[in-house]
């Protein structure tokens, strides 16, 4: 799948790539048999987006299964432009927000494998005011997934590479890199193979110690 030199203006998220929907009531493709989903090799390059909500959300939204699991990877987006970034996400403390935003968000719920995306060549400009953060990635736990969905499993090897965050980034929270705890010794859930090359946020590279990282995640590189 390619996207290329679209201009996209949503009240909600403007680009997501998910492997099922039959986690939300309202969406749920009763007549699909097929149990296990499959996401991969999309590009998206020479876009503009502007949203009330979070301009690119990949993962979130798989069934659940585990043998074999849904999967989605080889995504590179490259060469966008991200602009009009809300005040707020949702009116709320900053708490809420450290959940629920995110400008390149990436997820992993329902037993799902995250892999191999990268995203270059981007350009985000913050508004006065906006409460959110340039990059969230989490694998989450049963507690904390959203949509009825259950708990997640990996996400590994995403490189960020030549990003620029600019504008007003007085407010934004930090980046979160965060997995749910291994349940016992065969649980090899987490994340693994982050690379910033190149990440700015207000003209500053980007640095490990001011992260918000915690549970099984390993291999954080920034260059």
């Amino acid at each position: 799948l390619l996207v290329d030199g679209c201009y996209i203006w949503s009240s909600d998220d403007c680009f997501c790539m998910y492997n099922s929907c039959d986690s939300i009531p309202t969406l749920h493709d009763f007549g699909y048999e097929d149990v296990v989903a499959v996401c991969r090799d999309v590009e998206v390059k020479n876009c503009m987006m502007c949203s009330s909500s979070r301009p690119i959300v990949i993962g979130g939204h798989a069934t659940g299964a585990k043998d074999p699991r849904c999967l989605i990877e080889n995504l590179n987006i490259h060469d966008c432009y991200i602009f009009e970034t809300p005040k707020r996400l949702f009116i709320g403390p900053a708490s809420r927000e450290m959940r629920w935003s995110g400008h390149l968000r990436i997820l992993s719920q329902s037993e799902q494998i995250v892999r191999n995306l990268t995203f270059e060549n981007i350009r985000i400009d913050y508004t006065n005011g906006c409460i959110s953060k340039p990059v969230h990635i989490e694998v989450r736990g049963n507690k904390n997934a959203s949509y009825t969905e259950s708990r997640g499993y990996r996400i590994e090897n995403v490189t960020f590479r030549n990003i620029t965050a600019g504008g007003y980034t007085d407010n934004l929270l930090p980046i979160l890199i965060e997995s749910r705890e291994r349940s016992d010794e065969q649980d090899d859930c987490g994340i693994s193979g982050i690379v910033f090359d190149n990440f700015t946020v207000g003209g500053k590279s980007v640095d490990v110690a001011q992260m918000r990282i915690s549970g099984p995640v390993e291999s954080i590189t920034v260059r």
